[in-house]
C-alpha cells in the first residue's frame, strides 16, 4: 500500500487534485478481507501522514465488487491508481481485480508494483 499511495500522493500533488480512497467490503465471488471501521480509520489515518498537508484524502465505502467500484470511481477522476495486486499464478503479472480495471477502463490508470516492505507486511493490500 505505501507504494500506490506515495505515487497517488505525487501525482495528486502535481495536479493539485485531491486522493479518493475506494474500499470495498464486497463478499461475493471475490472475498473481501473482514475489517472493522477501526481498521479503515486507521488505514485512513495512515494514508493521510503519508501525504502533505496539501493535498485532501476522501474515502468511499462501497459494498460493490472492488473493479466495479474503482472504474465507477474513476469516470471522474484524473487518474486512477491501483496495485499490480496479486497474480493468480504462473504466466500472471496482474492480479484478477487490476486485470478487470485495465480490459475495462477508459480513463488514464497508473498501475503500481508492491514494495519488498508491502510484500512482507501483514497489512499490505491489494486495491484498496
Amino acid at each position: 500500500m505505501t507504494a500506490i499511495v506515495g505515487a497517488a500522493a505525487g501525482e495528486a500533488r502535481a495536479r493539485q487534485e485531491p486522493i479518493e480512497l475506494i474500499h470495498s467490503s464486497f463478499s461475493g465471488v471475490i472475498p473481501a478481507t473482514v475489517e472493522t471501521r477501526a481498521t479503515i480509520a486507521a488505514r485512513v489515518a495512515a494514508v493521510e501522514s503519508m501525504v502533505d498537508a496539501v493535498t485532501r484524502v476522501r474515502t468511499r465505502h462501497t459494498q460493490r465488487p472492488p473493479a466495479e467500484a474503482l472504474l465507477d470511481a474513476s469516470r471522474n477522476a484524473a487518474l486512477l491508481v491501483v496495485g499490480a495486486g496479486r497474480p493468480r499464478g504462473a504466466g500472471h503479472a496482474l492480479g484478477a481485480v487490476t486485470h478487470d480495471v485495465l480490459v475495462n477502463i477508459d480513463a488514464p490508470v497508473l498501475v503500481v508494483r508492491r514494495t519488498a516492505a508491502d510484500r512482507i507486511s501483514p497489512g499490505s493490500v491489494q486495491n484498496s
